[in-house]
């Protein structure tokens, strides 16, 4: 649900979101 810009912040936080995008 977050967009990629948030999961570039905090790749390490939303690391299991960056694996959906």
């Amino acid at each position: 649900m977050l967009p990629a810009k948030v999961v570039t912040l905090s790749p390490q936080k939303n690391s299991r979101k960056n694996e959906i995008f």
